[in-house]
């Protein structure tokens, strides 16, 4: 499992590695409480989604998002 944690000063763009390289999966999340004013925008990687789509947005302060991986799509928790 990687986990990515967020202070954000300002908004955040993170891609998620390719899921033929993760095993378990990934764990975001802002630790800052900062992303109701400054987004976390998560995108995919090459043609992998994300619960079908391109990206997802942390938008709520303290927001957090754990996503697992069939190998070429990412499903969140």
């Amino acid at each position: 499992l990687q986990a990515y944690f967020y202070a954000v000063p300002a908004s955040e763009q993170t891609n998620i590695a390719n899921g033929n390289t993760i095993v378990f999966g990934t764990e975001i999340k802002d630790v800052g409480g900062n992303a109701g004013n400054n987004n976390i925008t998560i995108t995919r990687a090459g043609s992998d989604t994300i619960d079908g789509s391109a990206s997802i947005v942390l938008e709520s302060p303290y927001s957090a998002v754990m996503l697992v991986c069939n190998g070429s799509h990412w499903f969140i928790l």
